[in-house]
């Protein structure tokens, strides 16, 4: 009788099973990022950026475990999820000196940049923009960034329609523009005009870093014309009269002083009117550091004389010598150290008797604070040089007695302003009544 066949034995699965691993070991996750597959890399930064932003401890342990050159290999990647993933895990770590130091040293800046690509993901745009912001702080830096055509990228993203993004670029280039260098290529690139947009930004975050960029570009002669041919100056006169934005008043301020520099913005300004609303904002504006900042950019744009002849045909004496009265001491004393710049031309020195600035310069002298009376004696030394009608004012208004208690004042360079008051009134025939003082 024939033998059954026997079944057919079941095929046997010669595949590896899955693994689920679990580690508690950075060093080990570190080692996945030598992985073929992107899967695991993936995962491994993921697990390496939440560790990496817990503490600056946990930053430090990474580079000694020698995370950082298989990340930069992964930038590389032509998977882009793996070029974000990297991006991201960088961005972390780059927080910590040591690791930035090391990415100067492996020459990342060139591969950072190409990651800021208008293909590249977002993530990997804001990665590695917030990481090159982390290391822009630093000259080398500074100039390995410029020399990498990175400005022209940085600019290109600012109007991304991502903030974060627009934020971490345009702090990178407010770093950048700390030097000649990075303001140059700014200007080169066109950057000036978008970033004067950005003051309309609905995030104070970025308009503040707007602002501290135009204000080192606005260092640049060639950048203040610049700005002066793409309507900056009208935009930041229109982002002083803009009440919501009163935080952010003294660094348009900046800018604005900077600008006032040339006569050409300061003819611009007169020109189209804004000169007037700027001497209003100074007089009206109600918090005392806007005063002040605004009354330094008066006393600035006047030590070129042919502003003085525009701010006095505007009547800024008349703005200056109101201040004097203010309660604030400081607003007062600046305003004082103003007049004193504008009182250089005889005409303002004149204009400044006429709105009783005289008198006002007295009665700031008499106050007990150093700041005031420093303020006020270089005023009335400045108004009293060659000026009979002045001399004669001081003295009128009690002045003389205050003068000769400042030449006993503890600091020297108070008594060296009354002492060239004195001088300006015995010059102009009062040295009887000076004299007479002195004796008594």
């Amino acid at each position: 009788m024939p033998k059954k066949k026997e079944a057919d034995a079941p095929a046997v699965d010669e595949k590896f099973d899955s693994l689920d691993l679990t580690t508690k070991e950075p060093r080990t996750v570190v080692l996945m990022l030598s992985s073929s597959e992107n899967l695991v890399i993936a995962k491994a930064c993921e697990s390496l950026t939440k560790y990496a932003e817990k503490s600056e401890k946990n930053r430090l342990e990474l580079l000694t475990l020698s995370a950082v050159e298989p990340l930069l290999l992964h930038v590389q990647s032509t998977d882009k999820a793996i070029r974000a993933h990297a991006a991201l895990c960088l961005s972390s770590l780059s927080v910590h000196p040591d690791v930035r130091k090391l990415l100067r040293k492996l020459d990342s800046i060139p591969l950072l940049i190409s990651l800021l690509s208008p293909d590249e993901s977002n993530i990997s745009q804001e990665k590695a923009s917030l990481t090159l912001s982390n290391m822009a702080g630093d000259f080398t830096s500074k100039v390995a960034i410029v020399e990498s055509n990175g400005v022209s990228s940085l600019v290109s993203l600012i109007t991304s329609a991502d903030c974060d993004i627009q934020r971490n670029c345009v702090k990178t280039l407010s770093l950048l523009v700390e030097d000649y260098q990075g303001r140059a290529a700014v200007r080169e690139c066109d950057g000036l005009s978008p970033m004067v947009g950005l003051l309309e930004s609905e995030y104070p975050v970025i308009q503040e870093l707007v602002l501290t960029t135009l204000t080192h570009c606005s260092r640049d002669g060639e950048s203040r014309e610049s700005l002066r041919d793409i309507g900056a100056l009208q935009k930041i006169i229109e982002f002083l009269q803009n009440k919501s934005y009163s935080d952010l008043h003294v660094h348009a301020l900046h800018v604005l002083s900077n600008c006032l520099e040339d006569v050409a913005s300061t003819q611009l300004l007169q020109g189209s009117g804004a000169l007037t609303s700027v001497l209003q904002f100074t007089q009206e504006a109600t918090t005392p550091d806007v005063q002040q900042h605004a009354i330094r950019g008066i006393g600035r744009a006047a030590k070129n004389a042919e502003n003085r002849r525009i701010l006095h045909e505007q009547d800024t004496e008349k703005t200056l010598t109101a201040l004097l009265n203010s309660n604030n001491c400081s607003v007062a004393s600046a305003a004082a150290v103003a007049i004193a710049t504008m009182a250089e031309s005889p005409v303002s020195r004149d204009a400044v008797a006429r709105e009783d600035g005289i008198s006002n310069l007295v009665k700031l002298l008499a106050r007990e604070e150093s700041e005031a009376k420093e303020a006020a004696l270089l005023a009335l030394s400045t108004c009293t040089a060659s000026s009979s009608t002045n001399c004669r004012l001081v003295v009128d208004q009690g002045g003389l007695e205050h003068l000769m208690e400042c030449l006993a004042h503890a600091k020297m360079s108070i008594q060296a302003n009354a002492a060239s008051c004195l001088s300006n009134l015995a010059t102009d025939g009062l040295e009887e009544m000076c004299c007479g003082s002195l004796m008594w």
